[in-house]
């Protein structure tokens, strides 16, 4: 099994949850996150309270106050089950944690993305479930940059002197154009973060089949499954593929996340996925 996975990429010590190359982009990214917070927190101590104060928050820095909260503190206000279910499929992602622990409709939307997937059958289902998962991630992303982006344009029409409800001045209009144009290259991020959101949530399903066609179970006695709550539909797609099938689709949803970083389409990606998803074989 162990030679199966290597020849295929995915780490020897996940089975498969991620390619190294992908979980180590993520860790990348949120310590670069963590460190610019840190930093900004140190330039404004610096500026507000003078060098001392900086000086403080630079040794709660190197003590580790400065860390990101753990997958516990992210959701810690919420009931036991969702907490740990949210852990789960969060796989290591602090902000999904936290974001599926508190938003009903995050934990939903993931549940039918999943599921649409087990169904895909067909060409046809193909094309309409990609076509539904870039809406979802499109609505998605619409939610979380929509009340932000107005946020911004007040404030910044506020700092300009500019009344509410009042024309915009020619000699100020560049400044609402440029940030205007920061915000739709932010709602295109935010959109293939959903997508490469979407692409990891499929990967932990056909993680757990296979799983469940090698035969591997947790030594304490628990589930070794990421999505548990569809254990059932798992166990007959285990038992109607074969591992190699699985493997296919593995591959293909990691040349999917690389057709994506090349812009491509998102839906021709998806379509391309979910093709390979109801057929086995790469289009």
């Amino acid at each position: 099994l162990d030679a199966v996975i290597e020849s295929v990429g995915y780490s020897l010590l996940d089975l498969g949850i991620v390619p190294d190359w992908a979980l180590r982009a993520e860790i990348r990214r949120q310590l670069r996150a963590r460190q610019k917070a840190c930093s900004e927190n140190l330039r404004r101590a610096s500026v507000s309270d003078g060098v001392d104060a900086a000086e403080a928050l630079a040794r709660e820095f190197s003590k580790g106050l400065c860390a990101h909260p753990s997958i516990a503190d992210a959701t810690a206000d919420t009931d036991p089950v969702t907490a740990e279910q949210s852990a789960r499929h969060a796989q290591r992602h602090i902000g999904m944690a936290q974001r599926l622990a508190t938003d009903g409709e995050a934990r939903a939307r993931r549940d039918v993305t999943l599921r649409a997937a087990l169904g895909v059958r067909s060409v046809g289902d193909a094309v309409d479930v990609a076509g539904r998962i870039v809406q979802a991630a499109t609505d998605d992303a619409k939610a979380l940059t929509t009340e932000r982006d107005e946020t911004e344009r007040e404030s910044l029409k506020r700092t300009l002197g500019i009344a509410e409800g009042a024309a915009v001045p020619p000699a100020v209009r560049a400044q609402i154009t440029a940030l205007e144009e920061d915000q739709k290259r932010r709602a295109t991020r935010s959109l293939r973060d959903g997508i490469d959101r979407v692409l990891t949530d499929l990967q932990s399903l056909y993680r757990d089949v296979l799983m469940i066609q090698f035969g591997r179970t947790d030594p304490t006695g628990g589930s070794v499954l990421i999505n548990r709550e569809l254990d059932e539909d798992l166990r007959a797609l285990a038992a109607a593929w074969s591992p190699q099938r699985t493997l296919v689709v593995l591959d293909e949803i990691a040349r999917t996340r690389r057709n994506l970083e090349q812009n491509v389409a998102p839906t021709l990606a998806l379509e391309s996925l979910l093709i390979t998803v109801s057929s086995g074989r790469t289009p």
